[in-house]
């Protein structure tokens, strides 16, 4: 028996298409295709033909926004 078929969590079940990224990040689709001919988008790869982001690497990314473009938060005195 293959033990990729009998893990209960795969290597590939991170693993979102442009479209299902998107919607993580609440991004259109052609926004996030967009950043990603820029370069500046979260990190990608491409598995055959297809374009794949793993879950980690977006919140990485959205992380990496938000402490770049983060205001407020700070007390008044």
């Amino acid at each position: 028996m293959d033990t990729l078929s009998t893990q209960a969590n795969p290597p590939t079940a991170d693993l979102l298409s442009t479209d299902e990224a998107a919607r993580f990040l609440g991004l259109a689709s052609g926004t996030l295709r967009f950043y990603r001919h820029l370069g500046k988008g979260p990190k990608s790869f491409i598995c055959g033909r297809l374009v794949k982001y793993r879950r980690s690497d977006l919140v990485a990314w959205l992380e990496a926004q938000e402490a770049a473009t983060a205001r407020g938060g700070h007390d008044i005195s």
